[in-house]
């Protein structure tokens, strides 16, 4: 199982949306292994593609979450600004 940490995932009205205390535990079907695997596979994604995130909520309800990847915009501090 993989917490999500460091990752926002969209929210729009018309659908099931991340919720506080959500476990992401498969990123397009496949079973996540440990934190970093997720940022793999997120990172090895083009961004604008549609990928399905299946979660484990608190109290055991599983559900599948459907957004988009989005494109990392650089940080002042890293541009040195």
């Amino acid at each position: 199982m993989i917490a999500k940490s460091g990752f926002e995932i969209a929210r729009r009205a018309d659908r099931i949306v991340y919720k506080p205390g959500d476990v992401i535990v498969r990123f397009q079907g496949e079973e996540l292994q440990d934190p970093r695997d997720l940022t793999r596979r997120v990172a090895a994604t083009p961004p604008g593609t549609s990928v399905k995130l299946d979660v484990v909520r608190p109290g055991g309800e599983h559900a599948t979450l459907n957004t988009r990847i989005g494109e990392l915009k650089e940080s002042r501090t890293a541009e040195g600004g």
